[in-house]
């Protein structure tokens, strides 16, 4: 006998239609899989989720990933060859985008243990290392043991024990399956097909489109607007995608920065087209390339001081604009995946001012004072807490 199905849209490719039949027919009778539904949040953002497998101990948000061969990489970037973000942090998203949403569905809802899993449904040669991909990236081999293992739960969520989900079954079949009238994922924005997912934060997604006549790749970040917006509140969202894409675009000319093109408007809400750069984070580019626990390094001193210098030209430039960046880390400078990387960009400014306007490029989600290094804070949200 094999898990109940619940088909909410439809699969992206074959490749995920298989991954999805093996966690159904694999796993037993008392488990639910939700198949490519999806979240659409109050500011209209809406997140996918390939499957929602409920288990009698916790909920699962699993991405499926169909990539072959080698996978190697870190919590920030794997290789499959070529270097691509981690998918952990995108899933870790979604999954606190579901709990949040089963919190406002019921008080047994919210007690939920939901819990994040990237399943490599082609390949069974993984090299990932880190903290954050321990336990958490699985193939065919383990990811119906993991599924099916309370004790993995209690290990990551740190709980000694898990409230059984029987008690908000209900409510997840409602959260999950009421939202197929309303608005649904993107799948191409004019001439763009949608590729894969990037990013989502409070008031946009950034989703990987390529042109259907040049084959160009660009990052296209859409600006949502809320299902029940007012002109008024539709005309404040439009206006702030023009001010950040006239900001973005200036600071694009700089050598070191993601360019922009300029906005349009679409179904699927405003969208500001950027570069798209196939780089790894500084952090990654440090252990691969970086002195090892031997003191051996791949890049000399030469390179690393090149390369710091182009990180320190960059917001030199970026400052003589008037611009500051706020929360500076090296998550988000992009280096060339090389020894004596040519290319950098900049990334993440979005806690960004300009300094003669007192209003920030974009609003992310605030993290807890609690999850950034002091010397990354930007200087108010730093004295914020000291005042507490």
């Amino acid at each position: 006998m094999a898990a109940h199905f619940i088909p909410i849209g439809e699969p992206a490719h074959d490749a995920e239609r298989q991954g999805l039949r093996f966690l159904v027919e694999g796993l037993p009778t008392d488990y639910t899989v939700y198949g490519n539904s999806w979240l659409v949040e109050r500011s209209g953002v809406i997140f996918e989720l390939d499957a929602v497998v409920v288990a009698p101990h916790a909920v699962f948000i699993v991405e499926i990933k169909s990539y072959r061969g080698r996978i190697e990489g870190t919590d920030h970037d794997w290789y499959i060859p070529y270097p691509i973000p981690s998918p952990l942090k995108l899933n870790r998203l979604t999954a606190q985008a579901l709990k949040t949403q089963l919190k406002r569905e019921s008080y047994q809802a919210g007690q939920l243990w939901v819990e994040g899993l990237v399943f490599l449904s082609a390949s069974t040669d993984v090299g990932v290392r880190g903290p954050a991909s321990k336990e958490r990236i699985h193939t065919k081999k383990t990811i119906l043991a993991a599924l099916q293992d309370p004790a993995l739960v209690e290990r990551l969520s740190g709980r000694r024990s898990l409230p059984a989900t029987g008690t908000a079954e209900k409510d997840v079949l409602r959260l999950l399956t009421g939202v197929q009238g309303g608005p649904k994922p993107v799948r191409r924005v004019r001439e763009y097909e949608i590729v894969e997912t990037l990013d989502h934060r409070d008031t946009f997604t950034e989703l990987l489109g390529r042109n259907s006549l040049s084959s160009a790749e660009r990052v296209l970040r859409i600006y949502s607007v809320p299902p029940l917006a007012t002109d008024a509140q539709r005309d404040r969202i439009a206006e702030r995608a023009r001010w950040e894409a006239q900001v973005l675009g200036r600071l694009g000319r700089s050598e070191g920065i993601l360019s922009a093109d300029p906005p349009f408007s679409d179904e699927a809400g405003i969208v500001l087209p950027m570069e798209y750069f196939q780089g790894i984070t500084l952090t990654t580019w440090m252990e691969r390339y970086g002195p090892d626990a031997r003191g051996k390094e791949k890049a000399d001193l030469r390179s690393r001081t090149d390369l710091w210098m182009r990180i320190a030209q960059t917001l030199d430039d970026v400052h003589r604009q008037g611009v500051v960046h706020r929360l500076l880390r090296s998550e988000v400078i992009l280096v060339e995946d090389k020894q004596e990387p040519q290319q950098i960009r900049v990334t993440g400014f979005d806690l960004a001012k300009q300094l003669t306007v007192d209003t920030a490029i974009s609003q992310r989600r605030r993290l807890p004072f609690s999850a950034m290094r002091p010397h990354h804070c930007s200087p108010e949200r730093t004295a914020s807490v000291a005042r507490t």
